[in-house]
């Protein structure tokens, strides 16, 4: 299973301390981030542990990172030079999230260069607000209905722009996702979902997407994948890499339970439906009043669910492989491929 890293610059730790007296609400919170945080690898600027004791004995926010999780220590002298490399984010695990003393201008050259998440002294408040456990709209209700504050309505799919992040890889796991008939349009739901996601995400890598959705024939999933590809390539992104797979109870591979559908999975958000998100009609009307749900999975509970939702996952399309070479199946059930960094596990 993949751990997730969280990469820091130790002139952004010294920001940080030296500011203590000044912080805000989010200043606050991202701290406390630190403290409870845990199952993750740290990397670090330093060349070796001798450096390191010398940063914790000078700055105690280093103690209070390590204090909970006693983190595996990647030690990279020349990390600032590193991180503008591509070679530094072909390795091990997609759950990167960095804090860099940069300026706001090189954080996000970075940002469309690799798809994550890079925090600086002046844009934490910009960018903490995002994940921060403080804010109070990580859970909504699908409705119209003005009883509900807008805080607490998700009434169009450009509500996702509140929870815009940086985005290298995707995967929207919806049995009728794909399903395109008069109370259920791909141009309400599925089009305007993947618009929104896609505005704040990279531009120079590869951008992951795949949808798990419900049973269809060969024929059905090449006209599908043709028309969602089409779409994607009239938001003019540069590159991206987009599959489809077939869920398929009859295909779970042995000792597997179930899996979790009305999921949406990115490399730094889980996000949980109580319904289909084939939320909206055409003219703007509701399906099903539903539950939407918004978890930042570097939190810890967060982290150990998603982890095995996409182990799940990761072993069904593995399952799906083995049995299309041995041609246990006839219709392959995915199409072109199955590939995605969130399910290379």
């Amino acid at each position: 299973m993949y751990r997730k890293e969280l990469i820091i610059d130790k002139d952004f730790l010294d920001n940080l301390y030296i500011e203590q007296d000044s912080y805000s609400d989010l200043h606050k919170d991202l701290e406390k981030f630190f403290n409870k945080i845990q199952d993750f690898d740290l990397v670090i600027n330093m060349k070796d542990f001798h450096e390191f004791e010398k940063e914790l004995n000078s700055n105690p926010l280093w103690e209070l990172i390590i204090d909970l999780a006693a983190p595996l220590l990647i030690y990279k002298p020349n990390l600032i030079e590193e991180i503008f490399n591509k070679d530094f984010y072909n390795d091990n695990t997609p759950f990167k999230l960095f804090f860099l003393s940069l300026e706001t201008e090189k954080c996000s050259e970075l940002v469309r260069k690799y798809g994550y998440e890079y925090i600086c002294p002046a844009n934490i408040d910009d960018r903490w607000k995002i994940y921060s456990s403080i804010r109070p709209d990580l859970k909504r209700k699908v409705t119209k209905d003005k009883k509900l504050q807008d805080l607490y309505r998700f009434d169009s799919w450009a509500v996702l722009a509140k929870y815009a992040h940086p985005i290298h890889s995707i995967v929207i796991f919806d049995r009728y996702i794909l399903v395109d008939e008069p109370k259920r349009r791909l141009s309400e739901n599925l089009f305007p979902m993947l618009k929104e996601f896609t505005k704040y995400t990279c531009t120079d890598c590869k951008l992951n997407i795949t949808i798990i959705t419900q049973k269809i024939g060969s024929e059905q999933l090449n006209i599908a994948y043709d028309t969602v590809n089409n779409y994607l390539k009239r938001l003019d992104i540069k590159h991206f890499r987009l599959n489809i797979i077939i869920h398929d109870k009859h295909l779970y591979p042995p000792g597997l339970n179930g899996l979790h559908s009305r999921r949406i999975y990115t490399n730094y958000f889980m996000i949980k439906s109580d319904d289909s998100f084939t939320y909206f009609q055409p003219g703007g009307r509701i399906n099903n009043t539903s539950d939407i749900e918004f978890e930042f999975i570097f939190n810890n509970f967060e982290w150990q669910s998603m982890s095995k939702d996409l182990s799940d996952l990761s072993k069904y399309v593995h399952n799906l492989k083995l049995k299309s070479k041995t041609l246990e199946i006839i219709d392959k059930p995915y199409f072109p491929d199955a590939k995605n960094r969130l399910l290379e596990l």
